[in-house]
C-alpha cells in the first residue's frame, strides 16, 4: 500500500477546491489518498527438449505456457473534518459552483470518503512454443521459433466522486488478443571462440483497459477505455568472444520497429492512462567490454548504449481538457513524428572494476566499485507536460565481502556521493498561493551503507 498527502496539489484544481475543502476553505483541510495493489498469478510451463551432441545435426525445443493472473488495485481518498466543519457552519445544501451559503456543505461517503475507485483485472495465457536449430556445418548454426498466443484479457471498475455526483458502477470490459510470433538467428563461428551473428525477432505485448471515466465531470473518451495490443519486429546484427587471457566483447546494431506502441501517461485531467501510438522506431548500438586490469585479480567490465527511440508517426485522441467542465477536446493527447519517446534515455552507461585476493586459506576478499551514467529522460509526450524530464546523472556503488566456503560476510554503500537525483521533478503551478507547499518530486533513494551475511548451499 501506497499513502500519499495531496492536501495542496488539490489547488491545481482550483475548480474543485471548494467541493473537497469547503467554501470558504477549510484552514485544517486534509486529502490523504491511498493505493493498493495486489496480484495474484498462476503460469505453468512444460517443455520437451531434444538431446544434445556434437554427432547432432538438428536440436529442438517445444513446449506450452499457461498464466492466470488476478490483479485488484484501489484508490481512495480521505477528507476527515471537513464535511463536519460545513455543518458546523450551519451548511445545509451541498456546494455547486459558484454556490453560497447555506449551499457549501460538502458531499461524501463513509469515513469522509470523496473518491473512491476499485479495478479488478483478469489476464489468461495459453501458448505453444517451439524452436529448431539446424547446425548446417561444424561452425555455423541457424536457429528458427515460433510462439502462438491466445490471451483473454477482462477489467471492471467501478468509480465513486461523491462533491460530483459521480457513481459508475464495475461494468466488464473485453480484451481478447490471438498473435503469431517468429524469429530466425543464424550465428557462425569464423574463429575460436569467436562470434558473428544476426537475429530476427518479434515481440508482443497485451492490451489492456484503463480505469478512467466515462461519466461526469472527469469523464474522458471511450477511445481511451482500452488500449490494444502492440508488437515489435526486432532486427540485430553483432560480433562477440571471448579470448584466452580473459578479455571478452559484445558489441551489436539493432534496429527495432514498433507497431500500435503502448504509452503510459498522465491525462490533462490528472486520469491516468495507457494509450497507443501508431508506429516507432528504436535503433542505435551497444557495447560491453570485460576482461584484467594491470594487476593480478583486478578485472572491469564496461558496457553503453546509444538509442535513438521515436515516433515515426503522428496520432492524436479527444480528452478531457482538465478544465473541470467535463470537456472532451479533439487531438487533447497526441504525439508528432520525430518526437523522442518518453521513459528512454539516449545515451546510457554503466562500469564495474573488481579486485579479488586470497586472505589465507579458504578465506578470499573482494571489493567493487560500480558506476551508471543516464542520459536526459523524457517522461511524457505532451507539449504541456514537457517539462517533465529525468535530468542526465550518475550513480557510484561500493561493494566488499570476504568469503570463506559457502559462507558470505558483505557490507555495501549505495549511492556513495548521495547524489539527489529527481526522477520525476516537481513544476511550478502558478495557481498555488502557496509553491513551498506545493512542490511534489520523486526522488532517487539516499546514501545506504549496510551488512549483509549469506550462506550459499552446494
Amino acid at each position: 500500500m501506497t499513502q500519499d498527502e495531496g492536501t495542496y496539489g488539490v489547488g491545481g484544481f482550483p475548480y474543485g477546491n471548494a467541493y473537497y475543502s469547503g467554501n470558504p476553505l477549510n484552514p485544517r483541510f486534509i486529502y490523504g489518498q491511498w493505493f493498493t495493489d495486489s496480484a495474484h498469478t498462476f503460469t505453468q510451463e512444460v517443455r520437451l527438449v531434444s538431446k544434445a551432441g556434437p554427432d547432432k545435426v538438428l536440436d529442438w525445443v517445444i513446449g506450452v505456457y499457461y498464466e492466470k493472473q488476478e490483479t485488484i488495485g484501489n484508490w481512495y481518498t480521505s477528507t476527515p473534518g471537513s464535511y463536519e466543519r460545513s455543518v458546523a457552519q450551519g451548511c445545509s445544501g451541498p456546494f455547486s459552483g459558484g454556490g453560497a451559503f447555506p449551499n457549501c456543505l460538502l458531499t461524501v461517503g463513509p469515513n469522509d470518503t470523496p473518491f473512491t475507485q476499485f479495478d479488478t483485472q483478469n489476464f489468461q495465457d495459453k501458448s505453444v512454443f517451439g524452436e529448431l536449430t539446424w547446425h548446417v556445418i561444424e561452425k555455423l548454426s541457424v536457429t528458427f521459433g515460433g510462439r502462438h498466443f491466445q490471451q483473454q484479457f477482462t477489467d471492471s471498475q467501478s468509480y465513486t466522486d461523491y462533491p460530483f455526483f459521480t457513481f459508475i458502477p464495475a461494468t466488464p470490459r473485453h480484451a481478447p488478443a490471438s498473435k503469431n510470433t517468429w524469429k530466425v538467428n543464424p550465428s557462425y563461428e569464423w574463429a575460436d571462440h569467436q562470434f558473428l551473428y544476426a537475429a530476427w525477432s518479434q515481440g508482443f505485448r497485451r492490451g489492456g483497459a484503463n480505469s478512467v471515466p466515462l461519466a461526469g465531470i472527469f469523464q474522458e473518451s471511450p477511445l481511451l477505455a482500452t488500449y490494444a495490443p502492440d508488437s515489435v519486429n526486432n532486427y540485430e546484427v553483432g560480433m562477440k568472444g571471448r579470448f584466452s587471457n580473459g578479455f571478452s566483447y559484445a558489441v551489436a546494431l539493432f534496429d527495432m520497429r514498433w507497431d500500435k506502441p503502448q504509452i503510459s501517461a498522465s491525462l490533462p485531467s490528472g486520469n491516468l492512462a495507457v494509450y497507443n501510438g501508431n508506429t516507432a522506431q528504436s535503433d542505435g548500438i551497444e557495447l560491453e567490454l570485460s576482461g584484467p586490469l594491470l594487476l593480478p585479480g583486478l578485472t572491469y567490465m564496461i558496457g553503453g548504449a546509444y538509442t535513438n527511440a521515436r515516433l515515426t508517426s503522428s496520432f492524436s485522441y479527444p480528452a478531457n481538457n482538465g478544465a473541470g467542465t467535463g470537456t472532451i477536446v479533439p487531438d487533447e493527447v497526441k504525439g508528432v513524428a520525430g518526437q523522442q519517446m518518453p521513459g528512454s534515455p539516449k545515451t546510457a552507461l554503466s562500469g564495474t572494476i573488481v579486485y579479488k585476493r586470497a586472505l589465507a586459506p579458504t578465506y578470499d576478499w573482494d571489493v567493487s566499485v560500480n558506476g551508471s551514467y543516464s542520459s536526459v529522460v523524457p517522461l511524457y509526450l505532451s507539449a504541456t507536460q514537457a517539462q517533465y524530464k529525468t535530468p542526465a546523472y550518475g550513480l557510484v556503488n561500493l561493494d566488499t565481502n570476504i568469503r570463506h566456503n559457502g559462507w558470505r560476510l558483505g557490507a555495501y554503500v549505495k549511492n556513495l556521493a548521495d547524489r539527489r537525483v529527481p526522477l520525476v521533478p516537481s513544476v511550478v503551478n502558478p495557481i498555488l498561493l502557496d509553491q513551498s507547499l506545493a512542490t511534489s518530486e520523486l526522488i532517487n533513494p539516499p546514501r545506504e551503507i549496510g551488512l549483509r551475511a549469506g550462506y550459499r548451499f552446494k
